[in-house]
């Protein structure tokens, strides 16, 4: 065992028994699975009990195994220090005592907190070292609040584990693992020399020397849409940008232990919106560059004031069209949704929003749901059509009547100004979409999550889930009603 348990007096021989068998399968799914790991030796700082690992904590260990280049925002208070730059690199050292870890952080003090408490759990902590019990301090080395020395076979000169801060010198020649913790804040992301300075000392100083093997892991909060984690999440060719917000698209917490509901609805009426949008749900926003304009959306609000989304429709009005979005998740890296956006055309072209579903359905489930969309809403399906995503459409139509149509889309098309995602923003600066709200603008969370997408576009990146459905249902109803005009069928203009 790795430490003395302590057990319910009353507790039976057998129970006790059972406890200790159990934690020894921990202990040995612990020594190969990082996720294991962590549940196994965390605790938390105030209580001293074990960190009971959420689903997200899981994909990121399983993320962070299988890309070398990987960007994860996550919120606020969600655990990242404590999964990834402690007990990530310390299964990493466990594994492979000769690696050279470089963890960077925001300020000098933060990096020597992280530091400091690797080397508590090396030093002391009975359940690491029944994992790995030949990780060692080798304090002869070097063991302080920056550089920790491992015992090793090898003669490397560099440090185990080395931490900074931004602009701090980086001891040694290579570097096998880099974790960038939590490293932007207002003063490096504020303007575009800041923006910029950041990443030239990045790329000169640290950049290089990432071994051909090495990793580099980067956690964090967004702060603008230019910042260094975009800008790496930007390069899809080398990096994998996944997102996660403590607050799911239906309202809910993704840490209902540590981020209850209550907790959340006070930090919104303390923070306001936005904040609450960059910490909790972590969108970026820069309103100068945006092709989305607050104003623009607080305008189509009016409009849909006193609306809500509804189950469906008896029958499509004359002269309006109905059509629902979809925008699949097979195929794309986890994190993502499959969403389905249901869009009411009126006959003078305004945008009217009936319901928005979302969830990470797998590939069965998700023609259940587009069947069942169909029946309250006898809508028109657009659905993307490219590789993994194929399948999906042949099922849907060998096992059911739903009218489905194919979309192909393409990066050009997305920035196209009138005809690309961007022209949503175009339209609603017209004052053509009705989202549907409350007296006081609040909307449903499935609308919340359409907001924050609008609001966080990026033409260089790929546009969110629910922004990508909402697409796919206007651009349908585009081609469809642009086809009809072509054959002369009028329509009313209320």
């Amino acid at each position: 065992m790795s430490q003395a348990l302590h057990y319910d007096p009353q507790a039976t021989p057998e129970v006790i028994s059972a406890l200790e068998e159990l934690r020894q399968l921990h202990l040995e799914r612990a020594q190969v699975d990082p996720a294991a790991f962590a549940s196994f030796i965390l605790k938390d700082e105030a209580t001293n009990q074990p960190v009971r690992l959420e689903p997200m904590h899981e994909e990121w260990h399983e993320l962070i195994s299988s890309h070398k280049r990987i960007v994860i925002f996550g919120s606020v208070e969600s655990g990242k220090t404590q999964q990834i730059s402690v007990a990530r690199v310390i299964w990493e050292l466990g594994h492979n005592p000769e690696l050279r870890v470089v963890i960077l952080s925001n300020t000098d003090g933060m990096a020597q907190k992280i530091c400091r408490l690797i080397a508590k759990y090396i030093e002391r902590d009975p359940d690491v070292r029944a994992v790995f019990p030949h990780l060692r301090p080798d304090k002869k080395a070097g063991w302080t609040s920056h550089t920790l020395f491992v015992e090793r076979k090898g003669m490397q000169k560099d440090p185990s584990v080395q931490s900074a801060g931004v602009h701090a010198n980086i001891m040694g020649s290579r570097i096998d693992l880099l974790v960038v913790d939590d490293i932007l804040d207002y003063e490096n992301t504020h303007s575009e020399h800041q923006r910029n300075d950041l990443k030239q000392w990045m790329s000169s100083t640290v950049g290089g020397r990432l071994t051909e093997d090495g990793k580099l892991v980067a956690v964090g909060n967004p702060w603008h849409v230019r910042d260094l984690l975009h800008e790496w999440a930007r390069n899809s060719d080398v990096f994998l940008a996944v997102k996660y917000p403590i607050v799911n698209s239906d309202g809910s917490s993704n840490w209902p232990e540590r981020w209850p509901e209550t907790r959340i609805e006070a930090f919104r009426d303390e923070h306001g919106e936005v904040e609450t949008a960059r910490q909790l749900k972590c969108v970026a926003r820069d309103e100068a560059s945006s092709k989305f304009k607050q104003a623009w959306i607080t305008r189509c609000l009016e409009r849909g004031m006193g609306r809500d989304l509804i189950y469906g429709l008896d029958s499509v009005p004359d002269g309006h069209g109905c059509y629902t979005g979809v925008d699949l998740s097979v195929g794309k890296p986890l994190g993502h949704r499959t969403v389905m956006f249901t869009l009411l055309i009126h006959p003078n072209e305004d945008r009217e929003i009936l319901d928005i579903e979302g969830g990470r359905w797998e590939g069965p489930e998700i023609v259940d749901k587009i069947r069942e969309v169909h029946h309250r809403f006898g809508s028109i399906f657009i659905v993307e059509n490219n590789a993994a995503q194929e399948y999906i459409l042949q099922f849907t139509r060998r096992d059911s009547a739903v009218p489905v149509e194919p979309f192909t889309t393409n990066k050009t098309a997305f920035r196209d100004p009138s005809f690309g995602v961007e022209s949503i923003g175009t339209e609603m600066s017209l004052g053509k979409w009705i989202i549907p709200c409350d007296q006081k603008r609040r909307v449903d969370p499935q609308v919340k999550q359409w907001i924050d997408d609008c609001l966080a576009y990026d033409p260089e990146a790929h546009p969110g889930d629910a922004l990508m459905a909402s697409y796919f249902a206007r651009e349908g109803a585009r081609r469809r009603r642009f086809k009809a005009k072509k054959t002369f069928i009028p329509t009313t203009i209320r």
